[in-house]
């Protein structure tokens, strides 16, 4: 894995910035599966299916 992005940048991007998957492959001129690839290799966990409707919603989902 050539990870071009360390586990604490990538990090802040998806849980602080709130960016999709999407989002940070555009950024990194990668394709989500790589990111999504990453995000498993580092053990970064990924949101649930409606903490990514409240952000897609532009909604801030209630804290756990």
């Amino acid at each position: 894995m050539n990870v071009e992005l360390s586990k604490t940048e990538l990090k802040k991007l998806y849980w602080k910035k709130r960016k999709s998957l999407t989002e940070i492959a555009k950024i990194l001129g990668k394709s989500p599966e790589t990111i999504r690839r990453w995000m498993k290799a580092l053990g970064i966990p990924r949101r649930s299916k409606s903490e990514a409707l409240f952000i897609r919603k532009g909604i801030k989902p209630p804290q756990k």
